[in-house]
């Protein structure tokens, strides 16, 4: 089957796309705008074209309109914590995906991606066409060992991903996918998830300590309202008797039968007794904040966890992704090594293929030339149209191991 000529660029911001947020807001009490860092930072494309904002959360950007998506964002920041004025929200495009460059090229290998760049700069990046000199050998064993480090990479990836999951479910322990489980008796293996396990009871005992620290201040806080509330009653109960008596010694005075300094020692009593009530509220009032305080304190360090939780589980996901794909190429490369190095008499005439991922999954292959225009992500492969090439099929899923 002829294999496709080269299709419109897919839109969209592509997989492991690096962005950076910033979130700005006025504050009309010191006249001046202040940033949100809970907000702001870097944020990554994930593999299925979204991103995780805090406070937000998960937004597609299929359309790739990032003035269109910071919109949403501070619409969604200010219906969220309840602004008066929507946020002044910047997102800025600060790293593409890599492209790969393989095949009959001087320096096959991966390459920063520029907007507009098309088929001829790749090859260009990539040293021009392969010269005969080029070490195979030496190339092919590279290759080979960072194949071999990468599937280490990948197994550690994997079960940080597994604790980050485990922690964000509240779960009592970790649930590895099969490639760590299955293969649990592996000494390599063993050692990853004894050393995530470690982790991940470190960071719940941690967790736990916070919150029953902040449980205890509660029951404190508790005890003592309750007590400053009894002696509230007891107050009210003393300010009602004084008052009667001192009404009663008003009238004696009157008559004649009391004296004056009985009067004035009841009415400095009872402010006395009116003072005490106000300091009581006040020290009600002042524990009743430090409860509310409290409560909040403990609700802070369980969504901070979960916060974290998801941050990290997001960044390991996008290097998880980029890790099958640096395994994807250098298996391309491998692939892609000539066989020998015969002398060339003259430039050779050469055939380009561009092996792209798809946006369900997997990859599909197009036949280019030199002005074709490529997208992040893209592999472009460089054959030599003078000698027979064997064919190269790309993976049909990525995430291969």
């Amino acid at each position: 089957m002829a294999m496709p000529v080269l299709a419109a660029e897919p839109g969209g911001l592509a997989p492991l796309t690096k962005l950076q947020l910033s979130v700005v807001q006025w504050n009309p009490v010191v006249g001046q705008y202040q940033k949100l860092d809970a907000v702001s930072g870097e944020i990554t494309v994930g593999p299925d074209r979204s991103i995780t904002v805090p406070l937000v959360g998960k937004l597609p950007v299929q359309d790739g309109d990032v003035d269109k998506i910071a919109a949403i964002i501070a619409e969604r920041i200010k219906s969220r914590i309840g602004l008066v004025d929507l946020p002044e929200v910047t997102l800025d495009i600060a790293e593409y995906p890599p492209i790969y460059v393989i095949g009959d090229v001087t320096k096959s290998g991966e390459y920063p991606f520029r907007p507009d760049m098309t088929v001829l700069q790749a090859l260009a990046l990539g040293g021009g066409p392969l010269q005969p000199t080029a070490d195979q050998n030496g190339e092919r064993t590279k290759l080979l060992g960072a194949l071999q480090a990468g599937e280490g990479d990948m197994l550690r990836s994997l079960a940080h991903i597994a604790r980050f999951q485990a922690e964000l479910s509240g779960a009592n322990s970790i649930t590895y996918p099969p490639e760590l489980s299955a293969a649990a008796k592996n000494s390599q293996v063993a050692e990853i998830m004894a050393q995530e396990e470690l982790v991940f009871r470190s960071r719940i005992e941690a967790t736990k300590r916070q919150e029953a620290s902040f449980e205890e201040l509660k029951t404190l806080l508790l005890a003592e309202i309750d007590v400053l509330q009894q002696k509230a009653g007891n107050l009210e109960t003393a300010i009602t008797s004084k008052e009667k008596e001192l009404d009663g010694v008003k009238t004696l005075v009157d008559q004649g039968i009391a004296t004056v300094t009985r009067r004035t020692d009841l009415e400095t009593a009872l402010t006395s007794l009116r003072a005490d009530r106000l300091d009581n509220i006040t020290a009600t009032m002042r524990a009743k904040q430090s409860l509310s305080e409290a409560q909040r304190n403990l609700a802070a360090v369980q969504d901070q966890q979960k916060t974290d939780a998801s941050a990290q589980l997001q960044a390991e996901q996008a290097k998880l992704e980029q890790l099958r794909n640096t395994q994807t190429t250098s298996r391309l490369l491998l692939i892609g090594l000539p066989p020998d190095a015969a002398p060339a008499t003259s430039d050779p005439a050469l055939d380009f293929v561009i092996i792209r991922q798809k946006a369900g999954g997997g990859t599909e292959q197009f036949v280019a030339d030199e002005t074709s225009q490529l997208v992040p992500g893209d592999v472009v492969k460089v054959l030599s149209a003078e000698k027979p090439q064997q064919s190269a099929q790309a993976p049909s899923d990525s995430s291969t191991m």
